[in-house]
Formats: C-alpha cells, sequence, structure tokens
C-alpha cells in the first residue's frame, strides 16, 4: 500500500501492514497505471480492521517484518506518522489484507482479535486512489509527483 492512502481508505486505522511477499515485482520508474499496480499486487484481497495493543503490534512486526504505513522503525524505538512513540499498552487500529489475518505467510493475528472489522475495501484500491490523485502520466511520473527524482540507470 502506498504510504498515507491506507489513511483516506480507513480513516479509523493508524497503522497498516501487509507482506512483501505478495508484491510480485518492482514499480518501475516513469508512468504508473493501474495495470501497473495490479501487476504488482495481482490477488485480490479486502483489508480488514483489528485492534492490537502496541505490544501485540510490536510482537508481529518483529516476528513478520511487514511492509507498514503509519509507523516507523526509529534509532530510539517505533513512532506513530504523528510522531508519537509506540505505547506497548494502548490500542491501535491496524488495516491488513485478509489473507494475513487469515494466517497467510505465517501470520498469526487472529489470536490477538478474533472478530476483525472487514471494510470492503480491495487492498489494491488506496494506492490506486493515490495515483488517480497524483494525476501520474508520461509526462508526470510518480517520482516527479511525488517531488523525486527518478533514480540513475
Amino acid at each position: 500500500m502506498a504510504p498515507g492512502a491506507w489513511a483516506e481508505a480507513d480513516p479509523q486505522a493508524e497503522v497498516a501492514l501487509a507482506s512483501a511477499r505478495y508484491v510480485q515485482q518492482d514499480l518501475l520508474p516513469g508512468e504508473v497505471t493501474q495495470a501497473s499496480v495490479i501487476g504488482m499486487l495481482p490477488t485480490e484481497n479486502e483489508l480488514v480492521r483489528i485492534e492490537l495493543t502496541g505490544e501485540q503490534l510490536l510482537e508481529v512486526l518483529e516476528a513478520r517484518r511487514p511492509l507498514v504505513a503509519g509507523l516507523a522503525e526509529t534509532p530510539d524505538g517505533y513512532r506513530l506518522a504523528d510522531g508519537q512513540p509506540l505505547d506497548l499498552q494502548a490500542i491501535y487500529r491496524v488495516l491488513l489484507p485478509e489473507t494475513l489475518y487469515l494466517g497467510g505467510n505465517y501470520y498469526d493475528v487472529a489470536r490477538f482479535d478474533p472478530s476483525p472489522t472487514p471494510t470492503g475495501i480491495d487492498w489494491r484500491d488506496p494506492t490506486l486512489a493515490l495515483l488517480r490523485s497524483l494525476g501520474t502520466s508520461r509526462k508526470n511520473p510518480l517520482e516527479t509527483a511525488l517531488g523525486q527524482s527518478a533514480p540513475s540507470p
């Protein structure tokens, strides 16, 4: 999921997790289309929202090393997007693909929250919505739209 795109998809969520295992190819510099995203993320997968304590979230992060949005690892520990440190006692709303919730790629999060909330959102939709909002094209490739320079060949 593109950073920040998950927040627009489900504003109640504070963190989003995904597995690099389900990313099938690199996203190359230049024009990004819906076909690019579907090629990169070829499987349909509904996002579910679960609640985890900071301690449970940390356990998942350390055990599975997922792709993460809304939380960053810093030299002094994990920090949320707003800069606040991860509180081990706090409850966080976390989005993740249903496949991972159900144990795909050896994730074991269902034991923490046996009642996930279905969102009705395909995990690719937030990324596609972000790309549409950026107006990417051949003349405005993703790295330009994000204010980055393209990597040298």
